[in-house]
């Protein structure tokens, strides 16, 4: 007899017996089944990631601010983002910037959702952040930060000024060392280009 997956989420497109888990998981096996080129959706906390890694396809949550919010139901306005999936990681850079082209300037970014203010500090906390995202991408070579650029980058000052969150306690906790001795090398090329590492380890919370 065939084995039943529970029907908590959907199932992955190459494995029957698997779960694309997550809230999105519907989207990443449409995409990774390629019915759809692409997928959007909200990520609060990993719920566009985590069904792309499960399903093999690429998932991008954008700093918070980069894209507007304005028409999207959320559950919390300070951590809901849109999130990403394609097969791609070109096909996810390709979405990104015809999404980035369509959000307004911080200047005329939405109202708050709750008090109905421009000048909140909830807004004005979002409108900065997709400020120093702009600043930082009129400041990075044409083409982008890709891994190639960011390894080339031409007196390793293309991230200058950013700060990359590095989970250290949490998320190295038991991870392949092939992973792990991948993800070091991303970490290195990253600080080499200019970036600043800082260590952002956050406890387990449970229940």
């Amino acid at each position: 007899m065939r084995s039943q997956v529970p029907l908590l989420f959907h199932v992955q497109p190459y494995l029957e017996t698997g779960t694309s888990a997550g809230s999105n998981g519907g989207i990443a096996a449409a995409v990774a089944a390629r019915l759809v080129p692409f997928g959007v959706g909200v990520d609060r906390q990993g719920d566009m990631r985590a069904p792309a890694a499960l399903c093999g396809i690429v998932g991008f949550r954008p700093t918070l601010g980069r894209y507007s919010m304005g028409g999207v139901v959320t559950l919390s306005s300070t951590l809901d983002s849109l999130g990403l999936m394609a097969r791609t990681v070109a096909d996810v850079r390709y979405l990104d910037a015809v999404i980035d082209a369509y959000t307004p300037s911080p200047a005329t970014e939405h109202k708050c959702e709750d008090c109905g203010s421009a000048s909140c500090e909830r807004v004005l906390r979002t409108s900065a952040a997709r400020a120093r995202v702009l600043a930082l991408q009129c400041a990075a070579p044409a083409g982008g930060a890709t891994a190639a650029g960011v390894s080339s980058a031409p007196g390793g000052g293309a991230l200058q000024g950013l700060r990359v969150g590095v989970p250290r306690l949490e998320f190295f906790a038991g991870l392949h060392p092939a992973i792990a001795s991948g993800i070091e090398r991303a970490l290195s090329k990253l600080s080499k280009a200019g970036a600043e590492l800082v260590t952002v380890d956050i406890p387990r919370c449970d229940g």
